[in-house]
């Protein structure tokens, strides 16, 4: 019964496998269903720099006004954002449909 503890915890810890880490926020876009922020990102050793459109959110939701806030204030500042994701996602594809469960921001230059 304690190995099943031990497995079930590891397991819970786990829990967010989907960080996407962005250089920059180029893009912006409400409109009337959701708001949809553009990021830019890089592969390592990979030249070509991948714009996707990520879905913030719709209107509804309780953290749209601080998601769409960061993602301003990142515009203005150059900074490096964070989207978290409850499960693995490919970060440098367009989504529309999977909505993030965090938004984090960097100070600029690191």
């Amino acid at each position: 019964m304690r190995r099943l503890f031990f497995v079930v915890l590891f397991f819970s810890a786990q829990s967010y496998a989907g960080d996407c880490v962005y250089s920059e926020v180029v893009g912006l876009q409400a409109q009337s269903g959701n708001v949809l922020v553009q990021v830019r990102a890089s592969k390592k050793g990979d030249e070509y720099d991948y714009v996707p459109w990520k879905n913030l959110g719709g209107h509804d939701s309780k953290a749209i006004k601080s998601y769409q806030s960061i993602a301003q204030q990142a515009i203005a500042t150059g900074s490096k954002i964070m989207l978290r994701f409850a499960s693995d996602v490919n970060c440098y594809d367009t989504d529309y449909a999977t909505v993030p469960i965090a938004f984090r921001l960097y100070e600029f230059g690191t």
